[in-house]
């Protein structure tokens, strides 16, 4: 998996390489630069050359190469965003909404799954939120909306509760947009609000989590009672508590056929003489038959004996008698 530290790095070296190349990328056409991890978005002149650019930047390092894609049909992908430029007598204009890969079924969390109600709706919710940052314009948004409603409408979902996150949604994001700025404000008021401050911390309560076994509605009602127990017997504790569903049947059934052991590769074996106490440990990354059939085991023995299970990573064969 590599260092913890190597994603870290890498955008550190590729700042470095930013601001090494930027001046130049600039003096051949490019006018706008924003990169997201190894995705970048790049807006060039028109008579810019595209290639010189990419040249430019794969100069700098023998280990770093750029490729890129052009827009088609004046619309260009980028990480999960949808651009179409259009241009104008006066300016070019670009609006943004969601884009989906050809391969996207409109699968989600169905409305019948055995989870609590409030994941269903956190799916809804995601969905709606990514929308109304993305979604450049009032059309595309309501275009959007529509979208994840029928999505939502072809996984059960009921028509009130997609109404519903939807106005939700909408209603928390915008209520944090006209959230009024703090404004200057004299000594005795911040001494005030220090003291409030001090005391909100002093009543703050201690969370704590706790897992439930999900079952259904009665999960709901043992959570209730056990926050109102909380609450008269620790007043400054918050019991948190978390349902957590069922495993699925794929949890509980193998998904492939056992391989059978003297099928299977990449082990250890130690193999015995039948004439004294001498043995040999080896490594394979071949299969176990082929490499003891090398060996000299015959076949109907070897077979009989690596498909008993084993209860040690190591498999054990006695040698014949040379």
């Amino acid at each position: 998996m590599g260092s913890p530290l190597g994603p870290l790095l890498a955008d550190i070296y590729l700042i470095h390489l930013e601001q090494q190349l930027m001046k130049k990328l600039k003096s051949n056409g490019l006018v706008y630069w924003k990169r997201y991890v190894d995705d970048t978005f790049a807006i060039v002149r028109n008579k810019a050359n595209a290639e010189k650019l990419k040249t430019i930047l794969n100069s700098f390092h023998p280990k770093i190469q750029f490729t890129y894609e052009e827009e088609k049909d004046n619309q260009l992908s980028f990480l999960d965003i949808n651009i179409t430029h259009a241009t104008t007598v006066r300016c070019s204009q670009f609006s943004t909404t969601i884009y989906r890969k050809p391969s996207y079924t409109g699968l989600i969390l169905k409305w019948t799954s055995f989870v609590p109600t409030h994941y269903k709706k956190s799916a809804l919710s995601s969905m709606i939120y990514r929308a109304i940052r993305i979604c450049s314009t009032h059309s595309l948004l309501h275009d959007e909306f529509m979208f994840i409603k029928d999505v939502a409408l072809a996984n059960g979902y009921p028509v009130n509760v997609i109404e519903q996150q939807i106005r939700k949604t909408l209603d928390r994001f915008y209520a944090k947009q006209n959230k009024p700025e703090m404004l200057p404000q004299s000594n005795t008021s911040k001494t005030i609000e220090t003291k409030l401050s001090s005391e909100e911390n002093t009543n703050k309560k201690e969370v704590l989590l706790i897992d439930i076994p999900y079952v259904g509605r009665p999960t709901t009602v043992l959570g209730k009672r056990l926050i109102n127990l909380a609450s008269n017997i620790q007043p400054h504790i918050h019991l948190q508590p978390i349902p957590r569903p069922p495993p699925s049947l794929q949890a509980l059934f193998p998904r492939k056929d056992p391989i059978p052991n003297y099928l299977q590769s990449h082990l250890v074996y130690n193999i015995k003489c039948n004439d004294c106490d001498a043995s040999y440990i080896g490594k394979t990354n071949r299969q176990a038959i082929r490499r003891f059939r090398e060996h000299g085991a015959p076949q109907e023995q070897l077979i009989h004996t690596l498909s008993s299970p084993s209860t040690s990573t190591i498999i054990t064969l006695p040698l014949p008698s040379l």
